[in-house]
């Protein structure tokens, strides 16, 4: 019989659903960061992280002003959000290496501001995807399930509705596809529910709720959030996406 922590690890591999914790609206930049490129182009690099072009630049930036600036706090976590992106979406997604390389830009961003969101949530961002690409058994020699806890926990203590209710997403995705008796539906509705009256437009939180509504047996539901989804424009970076799952499950749902 398989003992508790082994559950747990095995549990854990469906975490790789939370990137959702995919993305949701682009990041606020801060006057804080000591960027040579102007902070507003910084912004629309972010907003417009769909072009692979535009996340190298950012991550050769950002590297750099990493090196020069290591207490600079805003400087790692963006340099984790823009690894996130490049190893959920790159070409070699989903990528280990670059994902394990966000990882720890926002632990150290952790280190420097315990206490503001960002660090957290996409060290947990991050932990997810280096967990889908390395499988369940080196995740679990890598102890990769406390680290998302650990980060996911704090950024839900923070701000739960960061990232347009991101912590609660990536919360509500591992209780929704981990195994009994770890999957709690009702506690994941609830939770995407909240993200859902935070931004009901957001690709990440339709998709979601759409699946959870599924999965308890209410097709009509579900498809009434896909349809929403659907009609999204494609102005956030992640729509095309969720866009393509959703077409995929409103097959499913019949």
């Amino acid at each position: 019989m398989f003992s508790l922590a082994h559950s747990a690890h095995t549990a854990f591999l469906a975490l790789a659903c939370v990137l959702l914790a995919a993305l949701p609206q682009p990041v606020h930049a801060s006057s804080s960061l000591p960027l040579s490129l102007a902070e507003e182009e910084v912004r629309a690099l972010w907003a417009s992280r769909h072009l692979p072009e535009n996340v190298e630049r950012a991550l050769l930036h950002l590297e750099q002003v990493t090196s020069d600036s290591p207490h600079d706090y805003e400087a790692h976590w963006r340099f984790a959000a823009f690894s996130y992106w490049k190893a959920k979406h790159g070409p070699t997604a989903p990528d280990a290496r670059v994902a394990e390389r966000g990882w720890e830009a926002a632990r150290t961003a952790q280190r420097i501001t315990p206490g503001s969101v960002e660090g957290h949530f996409w060290a947990a961002a991050c932990v997810g995807v280096w967990s889908d690409a390395v499988g369940m058994a080196q995740a679990a020699r890598l102890g990769l399930a406390p680290k998302f806890e650990h980060a996911i926990e704090a950024a839900l203590r923070i701000d739960a509705l960061h990232e347009s209710g991101g912590p609660l997403r990536a919360q509500a995705r591992f209780l929704t596809t981990v195994p009994w008796p770890w999957r709690d539906l009702p506690q994941a509705r609830t939770l995407l529910e909240k993200a859902l009256r935070h931004d009901p437009n957001d690709p990440t939180n339709l998709y979601f709720m759409a699946d959870v509504a599924r999965r308890q047996g209410h097709d009509d539901e579900s498809r009434g959030y896909l349809r929403q989804l659907l009609d999204l424009s494609n102005a956030h970076p992640a729509t095309p996406h969720y866009k393509v799952l959703a077409r995929q499950m409103w097959a499913e749902v019949g």
